[in-house]
Formats: C-alpha cells, sequence, structure tokens
C-alpha cells in the first residue's frame, strides 16, 4: 500500500509560520478612511512550497503589495468590498501569473488562496462563514488544491474516535466548481485525526489535529512534490 507523508501546521490569522517578507502599502484614501463605505476583509494564504511570490491586491480605496513565500498567511485586511483585482507575479522575473478581478461581498470574510498549477500560480477566493458555531462545537470544511493526482478522487474523513465526518469523492480545485464544497460541517470540538485515501493506496498519513470550541476552520491539502502532500488546518476567527 503506498504511503506518503502528511505533515500538520497550524496558520493563526496575522501570524508568520515560515520565514518570509510581507509589505502592505495603500494609496489613495486608504484602508478606513475617504468616501468608500462598503467594507470586507480579505485574507491572502500562499498554500505551495514554491518560490516567493509578489501578490497585488486593489480594492477601490488604494493597494496592498503583499510578498508570499512557503505556506504563508497575510491575515485579515478590512478593505473597500466589490471589484477587487488580484494580480500574482514572479518576485525573480517580475512575471504575472494571474490578473483577475473578483467581486467582494459587503461585511463579510474571504480568502484568496494563491496555488500552483505546473509552477504557474493561480488565485482562488472564498468565502468564510461569519456566525461562530455554539460553545463544544467547531466548523470545519475542506479544500483539495493537490495537484499530484489532479484528474484523481480521493476519500478523506476526520475522527475524534466517537464520531466521523466524510468528504468523499473529492479532486483538485473541485469547489470552483461546485460552490457547495465552501459551506462549513458543525463538528464536536475536540481532538481529531485526519484519514485520507483514493482507491486503495492511503495517500496521506494519519495525523491529529485540535478544533477549539466555537472556531470556525478550512482543511487544506496541497502538494510539496508530485508524491508529497500537505495539509494544514487554518482557522477563520
Amino acid at each position: 500500500m503506498k504511503r506518503i507523508a502528511l505533515h500538520i501546521i497550524i496558520f493563526f490569522n496575522a501570524l508568520i509560520i515560515i520565514s518570509c517578507t510581507k509589505t502592505v502599502s495603500s494609496s489613495g484614501t486608504g484602508n478606513g478612511g475617504g468616501t468608500t463605505t462598503s467594507r470586507t476583509y480579505l485574507n491572502v494564504t500562499q498554500i505551495s512550497n514554491g518560490s516567493k511570490t509578489n501578490v497585488i491586491v486593489s480594492p477601490a480605496d488604494g493597494n496592498m503589495f503583499i510578498t508570499l513565500g512557503n505556506l504563508y498567511t497575510s491575515g485579515y485586511t478590512n478593505i473597500a468590498s466589490g471589484a477587487t483585482n488580484i494580480k500574482v507575479q514572479s518576485q525573480t522575473t517580475g512575471k504575472i501569473f494571474h490578473d483577475t478581478t473578483y467581486t467582494l461581498t459587503d461585511n463579510a470574510k474571504s480568502t484568496a488562496f494563491i496555488y500552483p498549477v505546473t509552477s504557474i500560480y493561480k488565485v482562488s477566493v472564498v468565502q468564510e462563514d461569519y456566525s461562530s458555531p455554539a460553545t463544544g462545537y467547531a466548523k470545519i470544511r475542506l479544500f483539495d488544491f493537490s495537484e499530484t493526482a489532479p484528474g484523481n478522487t480521493a476519500d478523506f474523513s476526520i475522527s475524534n474516535g466517537n464520531n466521523t465526518f466524510n468528504f468523499t469523492g473529492r479532486k483538485f480545485l473541485d469547489h470552483e466548481l461546485d460552490n457547495t464544497l465552501t459551506n462549513f460541517t458543525t463538528v464536536n470540538a475536540g481532538n481529531y485525526t485526519l484519514y485520507a485515501v483514493s482507491g486503495s493506496s492511503v495517500i496521506i498519513n494519519p495525523y491529529n489535529f485540535n478544533l477549539v470550541s466555537g472556531k470556525i476552520y478550512s482543511i487544506v491539502v496541497t502538494s510539496i512534490t508530485p508524491t508529497n502532500l500537505l495539509s494544514f488546518t487554518m482557522p477563520h476567527n
């Protein structure tokens, strides 16, 4: 049975796990000022094992310039909602990999995931659930950004010994085609183990992580190398 290593890394908002640089600069009215009244929150997270990238986020009230590296999250920034352009470019060559305008919802939280497709960086913007679960519970969802086998499906599950929750038939970037996969599942808070299989092969070894009462999380599965997967849990509140 084929086994591929899994690592669990916990990301907290505005906490740098891997050493890298971040520069945020504003022009125009800037965050929190000027005539723009509709606001939203955006977090930018690079989930690949690749080189540093420059991300330019251009809402109506100014620009954010962020340098991202391996497994780095910027934390949420309060910006103007509505049409927001996001560019991703190579820090080394200046080549622009991605240049797309997204509509960000008023009074919401969203994450722009920076992910690789054959060494070209793309962006997937997904919205978070603002409502916290009741005491004793947490909310969880799973994203598959692994390009190790983009056409293959995998079955994921999390278990705390008493309860098991399944994320079956998942595949690379499937949430872009089915937005119901961005919804959260409410589970009992506590310690969990993540399992994943594809056919008869265990594709990531079981690892433990903790879901804190009242918190909202995404489990992100991505690629380190063509034969190695990585997973981390990312809190949203």
